[in-house]
């Protein structure tokens, strides 16, 4: 009886362990979530003709197990925007085809991955998702936060929200695509992402850790395995009442 006790206290408390980590995955997901929100709630509102073109958080299978996350692109008659949103403080140095930028913040320097090199990326798979041939893709890094660049900055690294919408207003003039091909950009896109969600966020973030030989936060490898348990059990249930 002691026995069947200690069993059931030891699994209380791996419960209650699993549902801690689990809602500090979900608050980090979700003040993530927030800033790219804001984002896109702004483009939006400062663009309200082509805010039917908006699509944020999109996350493109692009081989086997594999995908990459889009964190905004913008679809409208005066150019395809691919964009890359970081948010940064501090001082920013590097060149365009540089492999790594540095951000230095009281004193302390950090090494980062090129935004345009990363968004890069995500512009060869909205490219293999569309399959379609003469697209011109315009690589856009927005930096929010309090930061600033040091050197020639590139054409198209927005230092907040304010200069990517002029940049943007700038090219209104341009025709670049139809609206029948806008239209079909879009569709296209949906079609072929990922269900928006924590589950697809965290399976993403799990192949980029393993791509760059890096282990995930355990709070996320919680997460991941007990949505995972949920996405089984749900797809056998379902399973079971189709047959």
């Amino acid at each position: 009886m002691d026995t069947l006790l200690q069993f059931w206290q030891w699994a209380g408390f791996a419960l209650i362990a699993v549902l801690l980590a689990v809602l500090f995955c979900l608050f980090e997901f979700v003040c993530t979530d927030l800033k790219e929100r804001r984002t896109a709630k702004a483009i939006a509102a400062c663009l309200p003709d082509d805010a039917d073109g908006l699509i944020s958080d999109l996350t493109l299978p692009v081989r086997k197990n594999s995908t990459t996350q889009v964190d905004h692109i913008l679809v409208a008659t005066h150019g395809l925007y691919v964009i890359e949103q970081k948010n940064y403080a501090g001082s920013l140095t590097g060149c365009e085809k540089d492999s790594h930028w540095h951000k230095v913040r009281s004193n302390n320097t950090l090494k980062l991955q090129n935004p345009f090199r990363q968004n890069y990326g995500h512009i060869k798979a909205v490219e293999q998702a569309l399959n379609a041939q003469g697209l011109e893709y315009i690589n856009v890094v927005v930096i929010n936060g309090p930061c600033r660049f040091k050197g020639q900055k590139p054409e198209w690294l927005c230092m907040g929200m304010e200069q990517f919408i002029a940049k943007v207003n700038a090219r209104k003039h341009m025709n670049v695509l139809n609206p029948e091909s806008v239209r079909y950009i879009c569709d296209e896109l949906k079609l072929k992402r990922k269900p928006p969600g924590l589950l697809t966020d965290l399976r993403h973030i799990r192949f980029v850790t393993h791509k760059h030989q890096k282990n995930m936060k355990f709070t996320q490898w919680v997460t991941l395995g007990f949505l995972n348990l949920i996405d089984f059990v749900y797809n056998r249930i379902k399973r079971k009442l189709n047959v």
